[in-house]
């Protein structure tokens, strides 16, 4: 949105957001910080796009508190001057010369505050000058390259070495003071403990993919029960970045042996030691409403006609079938049960299971759907012991199923309602528990604090909800939290040294909130250690370093907009009065009560962040999609005569340029307005809109109703989050 501002503040262009851009949003705990944090990262560890700095990869810190240096920091700063910030001022001083909110200004025209920016916010390495932030992103992550990345990022690399041999040596890294008060180190390699924390049931498994593999044709069954059913996966299936495995074809296919998929009959249908019950676990996104069949998402069977169990899809609705000897059940699990109006193209989280008390049960994103088993509980004895565990598919190949799948687990049990919101409330990312004893610091054995932490990228790891375990700490003040790395304190990320609570339960958290740190040598290799400004009557004032100088001056090249932007309560009750959707409305009140704290809080264009577009556009959506789904609203807003034939299928609905501008053309005057100096004109309008509902057509089947109206709910929520509307 930012680039769509110019001097005097006049919108040059619409941001259009599709659709397919809004960030999935009812994920787990752990799940929600890291979707937050991913772009808290973009901020935190880049620069033009409004972050207030990064951390290195090292931390070194030149003249900065808790650290040495072996030149004095007068001649480390003229050593600046004379070589990186040459280079930095020659290329980066559009976006960091101090003039951008909140952008680091090394760029700066005071070598000086220039040289404080990049020493304080650690965007160097002067140990290892590779690993330095200004290096890694034009190596890793292309940022802003002024030719070629890689002599870019040569060049960079050679400044600062010749910084150092400027200064003589290599200051020495950001280390901590020996006397630092201090928890105990720990790895990665020693996480686990989670015993304060949400974790999944890992009890009663049969089988679990996580699909972590990230390379290859096969996914492996990682439950630990052999025989493994690992599943060989076909063409038109890829790897998701992180965890996961994509559906991307009619002929796409994840499917196992008879022989090792003949675990499932024994543990759970037939035999002396089956169960007589179990559930069927998976995190998926759907590619689509139109998919039919029912589209196997997950199915133990032989063909379309034949199964033991089977978890589906049907356009809108999702159904699950179970094969038994109860009255009426077909060999293919029929009449299944099914939700309607359940499937939307998020991540979901879908278990179903079935006991011989209570029948079959669904539940989605951790409650039960309600809806009850009319067929009632039978045996299990009519399974087939031939069948095979398949994904996404059948083994015929003929009930494809597009999306993607992040984790599919079995289990020869029923789950409770109580473990189905547990497994929703872990999720499925890779994530680890680092455990720092503060045992000898705190005066309490046994005492721990735990951060639940993972990857968020390459660059930097996401920590969240640290928590207090242990005996009882009677009052156990704990005050100022950091997070330190291979001994060095990084500037930038600190989230927890505002914390200041009195520890008064065995297990007591103490913050709620996530936090982004530069990584160092990487996963395998980093040691972390939490440093405190006070644990009980122990404390230290020296954990942060010194505050740098401000660059106080207003330089006459600062361009200040005359608009602003819309806060949290104008853009919701902008978005209820354009649309007729009610701010009390179910879909779009919750979802507005989880972004709102992520919605622009003051009116000044230069602070806006891309994360808060991302918000903007997710509530957009939810008054678009209230808005298409309601006959009486749709209506009202798309009138004229024919009405929009929003039942039709997209090769009828948008037949003809009329239809399409009937759309377009609607919105653009009922949101945007037309003839208004300080917003787009309506041939820009009616050129970014026209194009999106071509490519959204375009990615439409043609004989799908149902994505008539989701491909009018793009265009509207694009329209809706676009910059013509959220600048005042």
């Amino acid at each position: 949105m930012t680039h769509a501002i110019q001097t005097h503040g006049k919108v040059a262009g619409v941001h259009m957001l599709s659709i397919h851009s809004v960030l999935n949003g009812k994920r787990k705990r752990f799940a929600t910080l890291m979707a937050a944090m991913a772009a808290a990262a973009v901020l935190l560890l880049t620069g033009c796009s409004g972050g207030a700095g990064g951390g290195s990869s090292s931390g070194s810190n030149p003249g900065g508190g808790g650290g040495g240096n072996t030149a004095s920091q007068t001649d480390d700063q003229t050593a600046f001057r004379d070589t990186t910030y040459k280079v930095l001022t020659k290329y980066c001083s559009v976006c960091h010369a101090g003039n951008l909110a909140g952008a680091p200004a090394f760029s700066n025209s005071d070598y000086k505050v220039a040289y404080d920016a990049i020493t304080k916010a650690q965007k160097v390495d002067l140990v290892d000058p590779a690993k330095s932030r200004i290096v890694v992103k034009l190596t890793q992550e292309k940022h802003n390259c002024w030719s070629d990345c890689a002599a870019d990022a040569a060049e960079i690399k050679a400044s600062i070495e010749a910084w150092i041999k400027l200064v003589g040596t290599s200051p020495v890294a950001n280390t901590l003071d020996q006397q630092t008060l201090r928890s105990a180190a720990t790895t990665f390699a020693a996480s686990g403990d989670q015993s304060a924390l949400n974790k999944r049931i890992n009890t009663n498994l049969v089988a679990l993919y996580t699909f972590k593999e990230g390379t290859g044709t096969v996914t492996k069954d990682v439950s630990g029960v052999s025989p493994a059913i690992d599943l060989n996966l076909s063409a038109g299936i890829e790897w998701v970045a992180g965890q996961g495995i994509k559906f991307t074809t009619a002929t796409a296919v994840a499917d196992g042996t008879a022989d090792a998929s003949k675990k499932l009959f024994d543990m759970i249908a037939v035999g002396n030691t089956a169960s007589k019950q179990y559930s069927v676990e998976a995190w998926i996104t759907p590619a689509n409403l139109t998919q039919t069949g029912p589209s196997r998402i997950v199915t133990y069977a032989i063909d379309n006609s034949n199964s033991n169990f089977g978890v589906n899809q049907e356009t809108t609705s999702y159904s699950y079938r179970n094969r038994s000897l109860a009255s009426g059940i077909s060999v293919n699990g029929d009449p299944r049960l099914t939700v309607t109006n359940s499937v939307k193209t998020e991540v979901t989280h879908i278990v179903a299971t079935f006991d011989q008390t209570s029948g079959r049960k669904l539940y989605l994103n951790g409650k039960d759907s309600g809806v009850a088993d009319a067929s009632g509980p039978g045996a299990l004895d009519n399974w087939a012991s031939t069948y095979r565990l398949t994904l996404g598919n059948t083994a015929a190949n003929a009930r494809p199923w597009n999306g993607s799948m992040f984790l599919v687990a079995v289990y020869n049990k029923a789950l409770s309602a109580t473990e189905v919101a547990q497994n929703f409330g872990a999720g499925f990312e890779d994530r680890s528990i680092l455990s720092f004893d503060i045992s000898q610091i705190s005066g309490v054995q046994g005492a721990k604090i735990v951060l639940e932490a993972g990857e968020i990228d390459k660059s930097s790891y996401m920590f969240a909800n640290p928590t207090y375990v242990g005996p009882n700490p009677n009052g156990l003040a704990i005050k100022g939290i950091q997070i330190a790395i291979n001994d060095k304190l990084p500037a930038v990320g600190q989230a927890y040294r505002n914390v200041n609570e009195i520890v008064d339960a065995p297990e007591f958290q103490l913050s709620s909130i996530g936090t982004v740190i530069a990584k160092d040598q990487g996963e395998a290799s980093d040691t972390f250690m939490l440093v405190f400004k006070q644990i009980g009557s122990q404390s230290n004032s020296d954990v942060e370093p010194a505050p740098g100088a401000l660059d106080m001056r207003v330089d006459s090249r600062t361009l200040i907009p005359v608009s602003g932007v819309r806060t949290f309560d104008q853009i919701n009750n902008t978005m209820s009065l354009l649309t007729g959707v009610p701010v009390s409305n179910t879909n779009v009140n919750n979802v507005y009560t989880q972004i709102k704290q992520a919605l622009p809080s003051n009116a000044n264009v230069l602070s806006f962040l891309s994360a808060q577009q991302t918000s903007i556009a997710k509530l957009a959506v939810e008054y678009c999609d209230a808005m298409v789904a309601s006959t009486a609203l749709r209506d009202a807003f798309f009138d004229g005569t024919p009405a929009f034939e929003f039942g039709s299928a997209v090769n009828t609905a948008f037949s003809t340029q009329a239809k399409k501008d009937r759309i377009t053309n609607t919105l653009i005057n009922k949101m945007i307005g037309t003839n208004l100096a300080s917003q787009p004109t309506l041939a820009e309008a009616q050129a970014a809109t026209g194009s999106l509902l071509n490519d959204l057509i375009a990615a439409s089947p043609t004989g799908a109703a149902t994505r008539t109206q989701a491909d009018v709910k793009g265009v509207c929520a694009s329209v809706l989050a676009s910059a013509a509307l959220m600048i005042n």
